[in-house]
C-alpha cells in the first residue's frame, strides 16, 4: 500500500454531533453535521515529523443549535496492515457557537440546554480509521474533538462521529 503524503485527497461524510465520546453527551446530540475536509500534500520541510499532510476542512450543523466550524492543522494516515490506516490530527478551529460561557446564558437557558464552549478559537483533534478501497479511494470511521485546554472560562468542548468517504488525486 502506498504512504498519501504526496497526493491531495478530500474527505467527506456525516458526523453524530455532540456525541459524548471525550465527554458526556451535551445537550444538542439529537443534531447531526456535514464534515468535509482537504489534505495537501506534505510539504519537504515537514518531513522531520512523518510527512503529515496540511489539512482545512469544516463541519456545519444545520440544526440553528448546532456548533457549525473551521478547523486547519497537521494530519497523519499511518498504514498498518494491508489496505486499513488510521488517521491522527491536531490543529486550530474556529466555531460559530452562540452562548460561549454562563454570562451567554438568555433566562430560561441553561448548562443543560446548551454546550458553553468558552471561547470561538479552539484546538482540533480527529482521530479515524479506514480502509483504501482503491489507491484512490478509502471510507472511515472518524471522530473529532473541539476544545480550549481550559484557556477560557468554560471547557466543554465538542465530540462528533461518523462516518466519511475520501477520494485522492
Amino acid at each position: 500500500m502506498e504512504v498519501w503524503a504526496d497526493r491531495f485527497e478530500i474527505r467527506g461524510g456525516i458526523v453524530a454531533h455532540d456525541t459524548g465520546f471525550l465527554l458526556e453527551a451535551g445537550p444538542r446530540n439529537d443534531v447531526y453535521a456535514s464534515h468535509a475536509e482537504l489534505l495537501f500534500p506534505s510539504p519537504d520541510l515537514l518531513s522531520f515529523a512523518f510527512d503529515p499532510r496540511p489539512n482545512i476542512g469544516v463541519s456545519i450543523a444545520p440544526d440553528a443549535d448546532g456548533i457549525s466550524f473551521i478547523f486547519a492543522g497537521l494530519n497523519w494516515d499511518v498504514p498498518v496492515y494491508g489496505n486499513w490506516f488510521v488517521t491522527a490530527q491536531v490543529g486550530g478551529s474556529l466555531n460559530n457557537a452562540d452562548r460561549l460561557t454562563e454570562a451567554d446564558l438568555q433566562p430560561g437557558e441553561s448548562k443543560q440546554t446548551d454546550r458553553l464552549v468558552g471561547c470561538h478559537a479552539l484546538f482540533h483533534l480527529g482521530v479515524g480509521f479506514g480502509y483504501r478501497i482503491t489507491p484512490d479511494v478509502s471510507i472511515q470511521f472518524y471522530g473529532d474533538h473541539i476544545s480550549n485546554a481550559n484557556l477560557c472560562d468554560n471547557n466543554e468542548g465538542l465530540d462528533q462521529w461518523g462516518v466519511r468517504l475520501g477520494y485522492a488525486f
